[in-house]
């Protein structure tokens, strides 16, 4: 069992993809004896300054599955990637061979909410970024300081992941899945993948204009405590995203958050 507290710090200014970017965790000890979220971050995937890829994972029945997920998903990208393949189609494939590969490790009692995003130069002045998620772990745009959702809850408590559960003969117990998952899809988990617990990505995009400020990536350890208007308005006026990483994960551990806290800003402007 893990003692004490383990937080970890990363930042980059004039990335080759990003204006900016920063990464802050902390195990919130001792309301978490364990961490189980982690990151990964591909700034420049294939050194021609045209592609990023950036995620943060939550993991959850402990830290194996997480630390394979962040392994596995940047390898897999690399090979997966085809500037002709749509990019909802890359992200359903990164996931499904992430689980081929979990199963291999055993993942059966062990899962992880993940949510990844792709930076992309399109054309010669455009960028474009896209999201997908599985699970709880959320995305939330600032564009002129006001907050925009780009991924979604998959919760045993969304009315259309109930539906979805059930149709697939799946059954929902006291809010989670066949009474152990608060969440409808992850990766690994896979005594539950034959209960409906898919690891299908939703998949939203947008384009980078000079109105688009920067993206958070979080856990739930934030947005357990804070909704995303809120995440927004605490960075305001902020400039740096090593500050705003660090005052998020701050917020939600003095405030109440009893997970794993973890926060990563995308700064594009």
């Amino acid at each position: 069992m893990m003692q004490g507290n383990n937080q970890r710090f990363v930042q980059v200014k004039n990335s080759q993809i990003l204006k900016e970017y920063a990464y802050k965790e902390d195990q919130n000890y001792p309301a978490r004896f364990s961490m189980e979220d982690a990151h990964f971050i591909v700034d420049d995937a294939f050194n021609d300054g045209l592609i990023g890829f950036y995620g943060v994972l939550d993991g959850h029945g402990g830290s194996e599955v997480v630390e394979s997920c962040v392994q596995f998903i940047p390898e897999i990208f690399k090979k997966e990637y085809k500037k002709e393949v749509p990019v909802k189609e890359l992200f359903t494939q990164i996931f499904k061979k992430t689980d081929d590969k979990l199963r291999l490790v055993g993942a059966s009692d062990q899962g992880a909410c993940a949510c990844i995003a792709l930076v992309r130069k399109e054309g010669l002045n455009d960028m474009k970024c896209y999201v997908g998620n599985l699970g709880d772990t959320r995305a939330v745009l600032c564009e002129n300081d006001k907050a925009v959702r780009v991924s979604t809850d998959h919760k045993a408590t969304n009315d259309q992941e109930i539906k979805r559960i059930k149709d697939m003969g799946g059954m929902i117990i006291r809010g989670r899945v066949s009474g152990s998952l608060a969440v409808t899809r992850a990766l690994g988990d896979l005594d539950l993948k034959t209960e409906g617990v898919l690891n299908v990505p939703d998949v939203q995009d947008f384009m980078i204009t000079s109105k688009t400020q920067y993206l958070i990536l979080a856990s739930d350890g934030l947005w357990d405590v804070v909704d995303d208007q809120k995440a927004i308005d605490l960075c305001k006026n902020m400039t740096d995203t090593g500050e705003m990483a660090k005052k998020l994960v701050k917020y939600a551990v003095d405030n109440g958050s009893r997970d794993n806290t973890s926060v990563m800003i995308l700064k594009f402007n």
